[in-house]
């Protein structure tokens, strides 16, 4: 399962998606050439100071309230 899910799935040409276990192999970041990193977890981003991160803190939950501040926020920094 931990295989699984190290998988960064392309969404465009510059867009990836991808677990929060993905984002801590440096390796798998390297090999698609990532630079940016949203981070939609509670969990503290892995390399800092290696990429240009955003941080919003979620809960991966029905429940969750995503309000449109929190997409403005996502949508700004892809863009």
């Amino acid at each position: 399962q931990d295989n699984y899910r190290k998988i960064l799935s392309r969404i465009t040409s510059f867009l990836y998606i991808g677990s929060a276990v993905a984002s801590r192999d440096r390796e798998l970041l390297k090999n698609h050439h990532i630079t940016h990193i949203l981070n939609l977890t509670r969990s503290p981003n892995a390399f800092p100071n290696d990429y240009t991160c955003e941080a919003i803190p979620l809960r991966d939950t029905a429940h969750e309230n995503l309000t449109m501040e929190i997409i403005k926020r996502a949508v700004n920094f892809i863009n």
